[in-house]
């Protein structure tokens, strides 16, 4: 049976179970070792600022197709969390300003381990926030646990994991795959979400239910780990804003024990 097949049967498996109101345990935490965790709700700024830098490796910008640039200045502290703030400037080539965090060299994910988030995200046209992984070395595998773009033109939103893995975005030898796309049902409230990687396979999770599993793209590299908010590149939020993209309660980082 094809991975894609799987992936849909336990996506069918999810819809039929919460239904039925069966909760999902945690059945893999104690394969890993946490190593480090940040609690939004109690952190100040410096230890914020110590572990993360609030622009992507490469600089303010995703990529040069983005209307949007990452600023510190768009990044909150409250009882709540983290927060990722969505403004517009007077900049007609990039209009928006967003929040956004990325691991920095010290605190990278192992290869083989665990990101956990508990994450809410607010729903409205022109946004697309995300929590992703790349290869430091190569900057793919890129492991996208989950995005969340919903283009303004659109009367649907998308909430969804994939996976981009080979030499380049630019090569032939690029691959990626979308394994599913998840219930926009989940995000009326905050979501556990899991990445797990192993030296064989790579497990998404939402409130502890493996939505999908794969093993193309691992790679022994450490990840780093990017964790914000975003517009879409063909059109951000309509209106003035300010708009909250995202709120995050907590983050942990594990890396797998050595016995796994």
């Amino acid at each position: 049976m094809t991975e894609t097949l799987l992936n849909r049967l336990r996506l069918a498996e999810w819809q039929v179970k919460s239904k039925l109101g069966i909760k999902f345990k945690d059945t893999t935490v104690d394969k890993f070792e946490l190593i480090k965790e940040w609690d939004f709700t109690q952190i100040d700024f410096p230890t914020l600022e110590k572990d993360f830098r609030f622009t992507p490796p490469w600089g303010d910008m995703v990529n040069k197709d983005q209307n949007c640039k990452f600023t510190k200045d768009n990044v909150k502290i409250t009882s709540e969390g983290l927060h990722f703030i969505t403004t517009k400037v007077n900049d007609e080539k990039v209009p928006y300003r967003v929040g956004g965090i990325t691991t920095k060299k010290e605190t990278d994910l192992p290869p083989f381990g665990r990101i956990e988030a508990e994450v809410f995200i607010p729903q409205f046209k022109g946004q697309w926030p995300a929590f992703w992984t790349i290869d430091p070395v190569g900057t793919m595998p890129e492991f996208d646990v989950f995005e969340y773009f919903w283009p303004s033109y659109k009367d649907t939103a998308s909430f969804e994991g994939n996976l981009h893995w080979g030499t380049s975005y630019s090569s032939k030898n690029y691959k990626y795959d979308l394994p599913g796309t998840y219930p926009l049902s989940l995000l009326n409230k905050p979501m556990k979400i899991v990445g797990e990687f192993y030296p064989n396979e790579s497990i998404y999770y939402i409130n502890n239910f493996p939505f999908w599993k794969s093993g193309k793209g691992y790679s022994p590299n450490k990840k780093v780990v990017l964790l914000g908010g975003g517009t879409y590149y063909n059109g951000g939020p309509e209106g003035k804003g300010p708009w909250e993209s995202m709120v995050v309660s907590n983050l942990k980082f594990y890396k797998l024990r050595d016995n796994d």
